[in-house]
């Protein structure tokens, strides 16, 4: 009797340690994870999912006017990241849903997306940059008639000339370093106490050339000139500071197919400098300053 109540015991106690290792070997069911995201308005975003544990690439989809949900199939990208995925997307005002499977839950964020240049130089940028979108770019503001073309940001040096408005002779004129200030300000048709005048008289004759050198180098003629205008002129005077800081242009195109270039300052110290909010593009050397000429 002693053995038996010895052997059930034994039992008990193999059975109970069983019952607590089965959690151990139990398998880890996949689920399907939905998330639900608003775009505030039409245009280029950024869907995060971070963490959890996925075993499939996030999908995007919408509701068709018939109620039915439909994978978005164009305008998506996903881009695999050390913590999970990125998807860039192209998303009207309207709700979509993020679907992946996975063992654990992920975090979704949704965020606008805004292209950041960084300049490799350590505390400023040596040559000016231009952002232009690319073609297939979602853009909020063709609601409103107005398009995107361009955000150039130009280096003192390229905002004096980008305002000298030279024309093909005067160009050839600058590449020669030999040509005073002074000669070049009078051609030009300024006065040495003219803002611009003073800017061209404190920036050496050899920087001023090499800017221009390269401003034209390759384009065979004028780059960077615009017929620019009193009015204008005041403003980039203004924007620089006498052409003491760098010069940001925004490049729009409105509906009646006009052109309009707004003008902001631009510390050129900045080590980084961006696009437009909501759209998609790239960044290259400021070769030439779109707009009405």
């Amino acid at each position: 009797m002693k053995w038996k109540r010895v052997s059930l015991s034994v039992v008990l106690v193999l059975g109970l340690w069983l019952c607590l290792q089965k959690p151990l070997y139990a398998k880890t069911s996949v689920k399907n994870y939905t998330f639900t995201v608003k775009p505030g308005s039409m245009g280029e975003y950024n869907i995060t999912l971070t963490s959890g544990k996925m075993s499939s690439k996030p999908q995007v989809y919408y509701k068709n006017w018939q109620g039915k949900q439909k994978q978005l199939q164009s305008g998506v990208r996903c881009v695999k990241t050390s913590s999970g995925y990125k998807l860039e997307c192209s998303l009207e005002k309207k709700t979509y849903y993020v679907k992946v499977k996975g063992t654990a839950k992920p975090t979704c964020r949704l965020k606008k997306n805004l292209d950041r240049y960084a300049s490799k130089q350590t505390g400023k940028m040596g040559r000016g940059v231009s952002w232009k979108p690319k073609e297939n770019s979602y853009q909020p503001y063709l609601m409103s008639g107005t398009c995107i073309r361009q955000i150039a940001y130009l280096t003192r040096e390229e905002a004096v000339i980008y305002a000298m408005n030279l024309d093909k002779n005067l160009y050839l004129r600058v590449l020669d370093t030999s040509v005073r200030a002074t000669a070049l300000i009078a051609a030009a048709g300024l006065k040495e106490t003219s803002a611009l005048g003073r800017a061209i008289m404190s920036i050496s004759r050899s920087k001023l050339a090499d800017v221009a050198k390269t401003l034209v180098t390759g384009l065979g003629g004028i780059s960077l000139v615009p017929d620019i205008k009193a009015v204008v002129l005041e403003d980039v005077v203004k924007k620089t500071k006498n052409y003491t800081t760098g010069l940001k242009i925004t490049v729009t195109d409105t509906v009646r197919g006009g052109c309009v270039n707004s003008y902001e300052s631009w510390d050129g110290k900045a080590s980084s400098v961006y696009g437009k909010e909501y759209c998609r593009g790239n960044f290259s050397t400021l070769k030439k300053v779109e707009g009405w000429y």
